[in-house]
């Protein structure tokens, strides 16, 4: 072998030497730790519109208008791509409140009212990412509605009943952006169905209730770091 080829080759061994040791505890390092997400939490805002709601117990309807509605949310990995958790919302709503409901169901409408909605779930969660990126959203829910605090625009003065709950589940469809492994952006669309009490209603009332939310949120993942096998 020439003498210039001869030495160019061990040049080019010894500059491979010298960097093997760096680029393998690189490589261990990267295959040693990984995060794992144990928990993630969410808060988010949305846009809010249900439909009216006919009240055998007060004797009154509910005339909802939209409204901005919060969320809030904690999940745990569940495996499989799917985290489960509990998600609770809170809207303070403004309404129509019409009264007479029963009285030949004739109703007198309607003082302006403003009432608190408010929701808890157990939820089921599929979506997310360990790149950076866009990914699809599902949310999956059941739980209780709650409403509260009905009270006249015009003085304040509280108005039944004093609280009502229901029967509610829903899904949610959209899509995430992922900034990171434990941190990403989403916007989901949610459609809900609450059922409230028949009591003395006729039948031709409706007591289902549809529920529609447009909302964005910020999702986070509290990731720890754990060792795996480097083979």
């Amino acid at each position: 072998m020439p003498r210039k080829r001869r030495s160019a080759v061990l040049a080019i061994c010894a500059l491979a030497l010298a960097a093997a040791p760096r680029a393998a505890a690189q490589i261990l390092e990267g295959a040693a730790k990984r995060p794992t997400v144990r928990a993630y939490v969410s808060a988010g805002i949305g846009y809010s519109d249900l439909q009216s709601v006919s009240d055998p117990g007060s004797g009154s309807v509910w005339v909802f208008s939209p409204g901005a509605q919060y969320r809030a949310s904690l999940e745990i990995p569940a495996g499989r791509g799917l985290d489960v958790g509990v998600s609770g919302t809170w809207a303070r709503m403004p309404l129509g409140y019409a009264t007479g409901l029963g009285d030949n169901e004739s109703v007198a409408c309607c003082l302006d009212a403003h009432a608190t909605v408010s929701t808890l779930m157990a939820t089921v969660h599929s979506g997310a990412s360990a790149r950076r990126g866009f990914y699809s959203v599902l949310d999956i829910g059941v739980g209780i509605l709650r409403f509260a605090n009905f009270s006249a625009d015009d003085g304040g003065d509280a108005l039944p009943p004093r609280s009502n709950m229901d029967f509610i589940f829903g899904i949610g469809g959209g899509a995430g952006y992922a900034f990171s492994s434990t941190l990403s952006a989403t916007v989901v669309q949610d459609v809900g169905l609450s059922l409230h009490e028949r009591g003395d209603l006729s039948n031709e009332v409706r007591t289902s209730v549809r529920h529609q939310t447009t909302r964005l949120g910020v999702r986070y993942g509290f990731a720890t770091r754990t060792r795996r096998s480097s083979r």
